[in-house]
């Protein structure tokens, strides 16, 4: 699923061909490679490490995780952008997927 998630942010702000983002847009969220492995004979992934300070912002369920109190300009600015994300991930795959659980470290997911 990681591969699927990270696929779909890259056809949101995919350069090679036609821009699905507006540039208006900006910065756009992108997914480090998960790596499988076994440890002990059991299956195991391994993600790269995500520096920086971590926040949720859409929960399970599909709601916006409740920013804290204190919350900059930015961390709004990442919420908004993963309602978008998505939006933009069910839109696309005809409403057969929706990527939700989104949580990182800026544009890091």
């Amino acid at each position: 699923m990681h591969e699927v998630a990270r696929h779909l942010t890259k056809k949101l702000q995919s350069i090679e061909t036609e821009s699905q983002a507006p540039k208006e847009m900006g910065e756009c969220f992108q997914y480090n490679h998960v790596y499988f492995t076994t440890i002990n004979e059991q299956p195991a992934t391994v993600e790269e490490f995500v520096p920086g300070p971590f926040a949720k912002l859409i929960n399970n369920d599909g709601k916006k995780a409740k920013p804290p109190e204190d919350a900059d300009d930015v961390l709004k600015d990442l919420s908004a952008k993963a309602e978008c994300l998505v939006h933009y991930t069910y839109e696309s795959s005809n409403q057969q997927l929706m990527l939700l659980d989104i949580q990182g470290s800026g544009y890091c997911l």
